[in-house]
């Protein structure tokens, strides 16, 4: 009953929509107009360059080649599998490459 009621109450906007301070329609300026614009350009632009595609239906429609993508997979799948049988390392044994030639006088 009250969203009835309030319904009845505001059936209409006060005063003129396009004048005055409780208008609905905001007023457009010469800045609006010239954006506007600037965006239908380039919109038929976008367009022109999507009815005329670069590729042609027999490139767009052929396989890529997924056999090294498949390769690079499959060798990171075996890494991540092979990461659980890795024995752990300390840090002595990690940077040991690096005291090889050092050579006390």
């Amino acid at each position: 009953m009250r969203i009835s009621s309030v319904l009845c109450i505001w059936k209409f906007p006060k005063g003129n929509v396009w004048l005055g301070k409780h208008r609905l329609v905001p007023p457009q300026g010469q800045g609006a107009k010239a954006s506007e614009f600037k965006r239908l350009i380039r919109e038929y632009e976008n367009m022109k360059i999507l009815a005329k595609p670069y590729l042609t239906e027999a490139e767009e429609s052929c396989q890529p080649d997924w056999s090294t993508a498949q390769k690079q997979l499959a060798r990171h799948e075996a890494m991540r599998l092979n990461m659980k049988d890795m024995r752990h390392q300390t840090m002595e044994d990690h940077f040991f490459y690096l005291t090889r030639g050092k050579r006390f006088v």
